[in-house]
């Protein structure tokens, strides 16, 4: 259940086969979304976002502020205290102390300058007074890279059919516009405090943002797709696994395929040892899967250097990830063999073999950097080489 679940649908259904379908609320929400107010600098954009909030808790009237980041959060805070006005911090330098202080964001007057974390599915409650003065303002400082971001800071204010209001203070200069865009001209319309009223600006702010959240799809997709085939071989030793902990006769299946030519030493580990034999192909097991994934992250890490030779990097990477774990099977029964073969009479434990589990667990990860296709790439690399570097222009006439 999520209030912006239909803006993910999309993934959803790809990563997770799970459609997605829209509940009315049990209330009407009656919530005001404003229009963004965009100016041209970020300095603008938060001297006119902390004069709202000042002018908001003069009346009593609670506000939740949402920032980019952790440092944002601090600045802001700090500006608002230039006011006069006291905001209690909400970022992942104190997210111990996140439960009280979503708790008390809406009371009568309280202030709160949060990071993306208070866009997480809480209902703020109103405190007494509070809803006389309009409920809960929500401002948001500069939008996120996806636009479902942006819905979860609105959702925080008009929650079961309180009042409240959400606007988003832009500039500019965000990150949303700059990573993507470089603007050539400038607005016609320009008040004294540097609001933008050229209607052609607010679009091209949400071009950008349509831009940064396509990028993040595509980063989305192709990181899955590098993992497909890992999530396949993963499967694969986890179906092993369970077989040999639950299954009676998984075992001597294994042990015969180990001792293919001396079947009589398969019979007495599974007869007389079995309980040993078990923990050394789990470990050899473990210890295999590790070392397939460091090997196929070290590949990863250079897996983009084969389009200069013409080759398409995930169908390498495929080829490469499968050859190795055809080969990871044959090395593990190498492996238990030579461990039974050397094992002790007297031997009952793996720490009597000499062999030790890791006190942590290795996590395979992927690095996110979407490749794109050839062409993709060549087009990028020239854009890039004749820009310096910098974004795509854009001019508006």
């Amino acid at each position: 259940m999520s209030g912006t679940a239909l803006e993910a649908a999309e993934r959803l259904a790809e990563d997770l086969d799970i459609k997605t379908g829209v509940i009315p609320t049990h209330r009407p929400c009656i919530r005001e979304d404003a229009a963004d107010r965009l100016f041209i600098t970020v300095e603008q954009r938060d001297t006119a976002a902390a004069e709202a909030v000042r002018a908001a808790h003069a009346v009593g009237r609670p506000v939740l502020v949402g920032t980019g980041s952790v440092a944002d959060s601090e600045r802001f805070a700090r500006q608002l205290a230039e006011l006069s006005v006291e905001a209690r911090v909400l970022n992942a330098k104190n997210d111990a102390a996140e439960a009280e202080i979503i708790a008390r964001a809406g009371e009568y007057g309280a202030v709160t300058v949060s990071t993306q974390m208070a866009g997480r599915g809480v209902d703020i409650r109103l405190g007494p007074g509070a809803a006389e003065t309009g409920g809960l303002l929500v401002i948001g400082l500069g939008r996120y890279d996806s636009a479902r971001l942006d819905r979860q800071l609105r959702g925080r204010s008009g929650r079961q059919g309180d009042p409240g209001r959400s606007v988003f203070y832009t500039s500019l200069e965000d990150d949303v516009v700059t990573e993507q865009l470089r603007i050539s001209n400038q607005p016609r319309s320009v008040a004294s405090d540097g609001l933008i009223g050229d209607r052609k600006f607010a679009r091209l702010y949400e071009h950008s943002q349509r831009v940064a959240e396509g990028k993040l799809l595509q980063l989305h997709r192709t990181t899955r797709s590098y993992h497909t085939m890992t999530d396949q071989h993963r499967q694969a030793i986890l179906t092993t696994r369970e077989r040999l902990l639950i299954e009676p006769d998984a075992l001597d299946d294994y042990l015969r395929q180990v001792f293919t030519n001396t079947p009589d030493r398969a019979e007495v580990w599974a007869a007389q040892r079995r309980s040993l034999a078990t923990e050394v192909v789990l470990y050899q097991l473990d210890r295999a899967w590790t070392d397939h994934l460091n090997h196929l992250a070290a590949v990863r890490e250079g897996i983009h250097l084969r389009v200069l030779g013409r080759q398409n990097p995930l169908d390498e990477f495929n080829r490469i990830a499968g050859d190795t774990f055809r080969s990871l099977g044959t090395d593990t029964r190498a492996a238990v063999r030579q461990v039974l073969d050397n094992a002790p009479d007297d031997a009952t434990t793996l720490g009597d073999l000499g062999l030790r589990r890791p006190s942590s667990t290795w996590t395979y990860l992927v690095t996110d950097n979407p490749f794109g296709s050839e062409a993709d790439r060549v087009v990028a690399f020239l854009g890039n080489f004749i820009r310096g570097g910098t974004p795509p222009s854009i001019t508006y006439t």
